[in-house]
């Protein structure tokens, strides 16, 4: 498939075999959130850990789901890999059953002041959410809501809003050898809304 894909109501469920066939074929497909009042839910499956070629979401200022699973295995930890999701005011909610969730990317729109990053799952373990690199201008707050944990890869001071914990584990990363910190404001808050795990991690001695 080469087109773009818009997402009205219900679930858009993508799937990849053993032998890694892709559905979308084009890189610059878009999958398109286009309904502000429901919540309409993007599905990753596969019984591997899989990287999704081509996957990637503009949300909005529209709520969606980020669901993660397996076909038919049992077997608990498998990731799915996407591309970049695009986001304004709103909220994406990381949900599934067994597998995590990793994205390339996440960007906050310019002039953004709230989005949320729910990852409440844990039906049969998982449902973590790794980024490799969160972007946020100066304007903006991104809260992380729910028990499980969110990991913030390093990057080149990409993230310049305010971080908000809202329950569970945030993981920030910086690698000391390239000089990467995710956190580029130091003006910029990291609050705390309620009991959260706050984890800086890093390969060498590293200043945040």
């Amino acid at each position: 498939f080469a087109g773009d894909i818009d997402v009205n109501q219900g679930a858009l469920v993508l799937e990849s075999n053993t032998s890694g066939a892709q559905p979308l074929g084009n890189a610059n497909t878009q999958i398109n959130i286009i309904n502000a009042t429901t919540t309409p839910t993007v599905s990753l499956r596969a019984d591997v850990a899989t990287t999704f070629d081509n996957f990637n979401i503009n949300a909005g200022n529209n709520n969606f789901n980020l669901d993660v699973r397996n076909l038919t295995s049992t077997t608990n930890g498998f990731t799915m890999t996407g591309g970049t999701v695009n986001i304004g005011n709103a909220t994406m909610s990381v949900t599934g059953d067994r597998a995590n969730a990793r994205l390339a990317a996440l960007n906050v729109a310019p002039g953004s002041t709230l989005t949320t990053i729910n990852i409440n799952g844990n039906s049969n373990t998982a449902q973590n959410l790794r980024i490799d690199t969160l972007t946020a201008d100066a304007n903006a707050t991104v809260r992380k809501n729910g028990g499980q944990t969110l990991t913030i890869g390093p990057s080149n001071a990409t993230m310049i809003g305010r971080l908000e914990l809202n329950g569970g584990t945030t993981v920030v990363e910086g690698n000391a050898a390239a000089s990467l910190n995710p956190l580029g404001n130091v003006n910029a808050p990291i609050t705390f809304l309620s009991g959260s795990t706050l984890s800086l991690r890093a390969e060498d001695n590293f200043t945040f």
